[in-house]
């Protein structure tokens, strides 16, 4: 037996649902709605707005302490069921990773396995008709899903469990609140939103949670809408709601290395090249992985063109977008004529060749909404721009490096190379916090301006003028 349960957000504390027993129906009613205001990362919707969530428990479930208990309960039971030997699982373990090997390095390689040798049926990239999806065979058991080589992301995080639990270790399930639909603490979260199942083993006394139903996602790392958030434990008793921690910046990093050469007309080409880490390179595969190559690189194209409307883009390339375990490389070939202003003597230009044509952020003067950032990432750039003949830079000086506290930084160097008259310039800029409380708008825009106007730095060649000849004396004949 099923009862409705509903939430309201944003709304007054008079706002609730009313039973009508005239009509049988539950209403709710709202005047005088605030209008909508549009901030760029923002949290949930739901959080955001004047909002009402419905949606089914059990009648005789109440949202306590209990109710998580007995949900630690049944998931431990669930866990116990999924990870009984079994000898085809026991035997795919051994061939998989030999029992010699340490640990780590065991469910390392299940992990692996299980992302790259079992289809995915819930990937974008497997296309199948309704009726071809009532053909898939169904899986009852982990075992099924390592005899079919496919399954559900669910079903395939199972089957890393019972894998891992060959090791011998603490194996175990676990739930994760999905705070792309609403963020959430201990006291607040909702069983509507906590859902996502992962596994989880112990190491060392630590506990390691693993999603490789995630096809992307490295090992060791959890989809960012599920961290940052609350989670509950497979537990046989005493199971409670606590905290999953987040990725730091330095796990998703964007690295970007590019080399260039700028002539006496302002024109400038070379190379990029691109990879990834981290959530920032399963973000990027999840982009990709259902483009045609030719759409990969008119979205790359797009990309460059978009910040640099000049810019012609050639020799694009977009490598292992939808491999599971080889790193994501994006290349290109890029040329952008009149890149450096030509007025006389001298070329006015920015180092900061992959931020120029970037738009700020944050522009309003004031935020409603709290901050919040998918996860927490670093940008990593180093441009070498080989300089034309017979130019020099007239002041040789750098953007100015940033301490932003918890937020992160903005690290920038900028020299002479010793060879080929070649410019470089490094660029590293992190944000090392997930979500910030609109009461401290003001800190996080002027950071953000700060870095805005730093990379927008112009430096200045100047030609060198050939010196002039002395005029040898007249002769007087003698």
């Amino acid at each position: 037996d099923f009862r409705m349960n509903s939430y309201v957000f944003r709304c007054p504390d008079t706002v609730r649902f009313v039973y009508d027993k005239k009509s049988g129906y539950s209403k709710l009613e709202y005047a005088d709605i605030p209008a909508i205001r549009e901030e760029p990362f923002s949290p949930p919707e739901i959080e955001t707005r004047a909002s009402a969530m419905l949606y089914y428990r059990p009648a005789d479930k109440k949202l306590n302490n209990s109710f998580w208990e007995d949900f630690a309960s049944e998931l431990f039971d669930e866990g116990s069921r999924a990870t009984r030997r079994n000898k085809a699982i026991e035997a795919a373990a051994s061939s998989i990773a030999p029992p010699s090997d340490p640990p780590e390095t065991r469910l390392r390689k299940f992990y692996d396995f299980c992302r790259s040798e079992i289809q995915n049926t819930d990937s974008d990239t497997v296309v199948l008709t309704a009726a071809e999806r009532k053909k898939l065979p169904k899986n009852k058991s982990p075992a099924d899903t390592l005899k079919h080589r496919k399954g559900s992301a669910e079903e395939i995080n199972l089957l890393f469990a019972a894998l891992a639990a060959t090791t011998r270790l603490d194996t175990r399930l676990a739930v994760l609140n999905n705070r792309n639909l609403m963020i959430a603490g201990p006291d607040d979260v909702s069983d509507f939103t906590m859902y996502h199942e992962v596994a989880a083993v112990k190491i060392l006394g630590d506990w390691s949670y693993y999603d490789p139903g995630q096809t992307y996602l490295p090992v060791g790392m959890l989809p960012w809408r599920y961290t940052d958030t609350c989670y509950l434990l497979a537990e046989k008793k005493k199971g409670a709601i606590k905290m999953m921690e987040g990725a730091p910046a330095e796990a998703s990093v964007q690295r970007r290395r590019a080399q260039f050469a700028l002539d006496a007309s302002g024109m400038l080409e070379g190379d990029v090249h691109i990879t990834y880490s981290g959530l920032w390179e399963a973000d990027m595969k999840y982009n990709y992985d259902d483009r045609t190559p030719e759409e990969r690189e008119e979205l790359v194209k797009n990309e460059v063109t978009d910040l640099l409307p000049r810019a012609e883009v050639t020799d694009i390339k977009v490598e292992n977008a939808s491999d599971p375990l080889q790193p994501l490389v994006v290349s290109y070939h890029m040329r952008v004529p009149s890149y450096a202003e030509h007025t006389g003597s001298r070329l006015f230009f920015e180092p900061a060749v992959l931020q120029k044509g970037t738009k700020p952020l944050f522009t309003s003067p004031t935020r409603v909404a709290d901050i919040v950032f998918d996860y927490r990432y670093t940008e990593d750039d180093v441009v070498q721009i080989k300089l034309p003949e017979g130019y020099e830079l007239e002041v040789r000086s750098a953007p100015e490096s940033q301490n932003f506290g918890q937020l992160g930084f903005y690290r920038v160097q900028l020299g002479m190379g010793e060879v080929n008259h070649e410019l470089v310039y490094k660029r590293l800029f992190s944000i090392g916090i997930m979500a910030i409380a609109a009461k401290h708008y003001d800190l996080v825009r002027t950071a953000f301006e700060i870095v805005h106007d730093q990379d927008g730095h112009l430096l200045t060649l100047k030609r060198n003028e050939p010196e002039p000849q002395e005029t040898p004396a007249a002769s007087d004949g003698n």
